[in-house]
């Protein structure tokens, strides 16, 4: 049996922005789910983010929705988990596996800044 292992990832490095974002595709070997953190440090204004995690399908190359967090307004810290068999709560958590490509996507409902920082770790 070979080692596995979780992955600590940068999603998205600190930066302000005022627009959409997407990460890069993330390839997912051996894992069934992950964590992922936003860590919004400062803000100009009231912007509003939502943070999605995507799964892509091979075939189309199409992303679809997993789970979406709610608005995010404010400074802090929020913790999304994909995970089979957690415990659902509506925009954190969902019983449901990662699959082999995925990427966090972020939607603004406005173009004020936020200055945020988005990381992952894959869960075995």
């Amino acid at each position: 049996m070979g080692a596995y292992h979780n992955e600590i990832l940068t999603v998205l490095p600190s930066a302000a922005r005022t627009t959409a974002q997407s990460s890069q595709d993330f390839e997912n070997f051996h894992n069934r789910g992950v964590k992922v953190v936003v860590d919004i440090t400062a803000v100009t204004g009231s912007p509003i983010l939502t943070v999605k995690i995507q799964g892509k399908d091979h075939t189309s190359g199409k992303y679809y929705d997993i789970l979406t967090s709610a608005a995010l307004t404010a400074q802090g810290t929020t913790v999304l988990t994909v995970y089979p068999g957690v415990t659902p709560v509506t925009n954190v958590t969902i019983d449901n596996v990662i699959p082999r490509f995925w990427r966090v996507s972020v939607t603004v409902g406005n173009s004020d800044s936020a200055t945020y920082s988005i990381g992952a770790c894959t869960i075995r």
